[in-house]
Formats: structure tokens, sequence, C-alpha cells
């Protein structure tokens, strides 16, 4: 008897099903992890600022139009108001110190003004600046320091407007500059579409590093550097015992003596 029942228990133990064993495996060695969400690849960086009550009164709304078309064609765009221009210059020197992209800094009449202080600001920080945009500054504006590479202005030459100031360059200023100008109103100059499509040109074309200008603002008119912009460039170029230290670099005259139809 004894014997048939380990002869059951035998056929029993070979008949169950054989489960294998497996070694504890990490609950993250099985789970699929989803790819983490790559950053946007952006080109370059557009900083903007309005003019006196821009955002109240619906006024220098083409800072905001020209941020958004920037940032469509991957040149990532920032809108403040010009009392808040130390905020967006900390930003931009900020994403420089990430990324090193090129940076674009741009203002409408007031605005304007605050994109010579900005850009003061981003050259005492070591950042470069591709290109400064002025639409129609007051004369107020200060000159354009040497960090900038291409200084454009879009001016108003119509009676009875307000900004009218011109852009001057800085003794240490080695860059490329013009000054579009024509009869059109102050209020609505950002919202222009040529100056908008010349402004988004100009930024590709920096990012392009291209030598030749290929943007000309269609119907405006361009100015070159007046006779005492070259002067005062000329000297500075001449060779010296020495370089000059920054703070001996003095800027020249704020505003120039031009003589325009409406100016």
């Amino acid at each position: 008897m004894r014997q048939t029942l380990t002869a059951f228990a035998v056929v029993a133990l070979l008949a169950a099903p054989v489960v294998p064993t497996y070694a504890a495996v990490p609950k993250a060695a099985v789970t699929a992890t989803a790819p983490a969400p790559k950053p946007q690849a952006w080109d370059g960086r557009f900083y903007l600022m309005r003019g006196l009550l821009g955002g109240a009164l619906n006024y220098s709304r083409g800072m905001d139009t020209l941020a958004a078309k920037a940032t469509n064609m991957r040149v990532k765009g920032y809108v403040k108001p010009h009392w808040r221009r130390s905020e967006l210059v900390a930003t931009a020197i900020a994403n420089y110190r990430i990324d090193k992209l090129p940076v674009f800094f741009g203002g409408h009449s007031v605005g304007a003004d605050e994109v010579s202080k900005a850009v003061a600001q981003l050259r005492a920080a070591g950042v470069p600046v591709a290109a400064a945009f002025y639409y129609d500054p007051t004369s107020l504006v200060q000159c354009t320091r040497g960090n900038v590479e291409r200084a454009v202005e879009f001016r108003n030459t119509a009676l009875f407007q307000l900004g009218q100031g011109y852009m001057t360059l800085c003794a240490d200023f080695r860059g490329t500059s013009t000054i579009y100008s024509k009869s059109i109103s102050h209020t609505y100059l950002d919202d222009d579409p040529v100056v908008q499509s010349s402004t988004l040109c100009e930024i590709k074309n920096a990012i392009a590093k291209s030598p030749i200008n290929i943007c000309p603002a269609v119907g405006w008119a361009s100015s070159l550097p007046v006779i005492a912009d070259i002067l005062s460039i000329v000297p500075a170029m001449a060779p010296t015992a020495g370089p000059t230290p920054r703070s001996q670099i003095a800027p020249r005259s704020d505003r120039l003596t031009r003589v325009e139809p409406g100016g």
C-alpha cells in the first residue's frame, strides 16, 4: 500500500505544470518611459517695448504683432511696456547666457528711446545685439553702443506728429545703420506692413549673417550716415599707441542737425 501511495505521489509531481521563476525586476525597468518633450528650437530672440501708455490706450500694438510674427518664424518674441526695460534686459541676459542665440531689441516711441539704454546695459553684461530697431523715437533717444551690429530706424516726417527723433551712433559703434523716413502717423507707424516686413527681413538677414542688405523698406526714403557720423568714427579707427579704455569712450551728441520736409 505504501508503495502504491509513493507511486501516485511521483506521478502527481510529474504531471503538475511547471511554473517558471523570475528574479525580481524593478518596476522602472519594465515600464515604458515616454520621451521628454524637446525644447523649441529657436533661431533668435526679439525683445520689444511699447511706447507711453501703449498697453492702456491700445497704442504700440505693432510691437505685439511683430513679436507674434517673429515667433512664427522661430525667433521668440517678448513684449513689455517701456518702463519695464530692466526686466526685459535681465531676461535677455539670462537667455543669452544659456543658449547664445542672436539678440534683437526694438521699441516704439518712448519705447524706442529705451532701446539705446537697453543695449547699453547688454554691453555692460557682455551681450552682443544682432540688430536694434527704433520705431519713431523721440528727441531724447541716446546713441547706439558698439555691441550692436546693425541699427535701423523708421522715422515719421509728418507735420505736428510726436516722435521724429534721430537715432545716433556712439563713438564705439562699428556696425551698419539705416534711417528710413516717411510722412506717416506716429501712432500707427509700428503697424505699417512695410515696417513690419522689413524688420522681419532684417532679422532673417542677421541670423543668416548675410553681408548684403536685401531688406529695403519700399516706399520709405533711406538716409546714409551724415558727415558728422562719418567724421566722428574715422578718428576712432586710426591706430593709436594702445587700446582706449571703455571708460574714456565718450558718446557723441544725442541729436544731429538734419533738414527734412516736415521734420
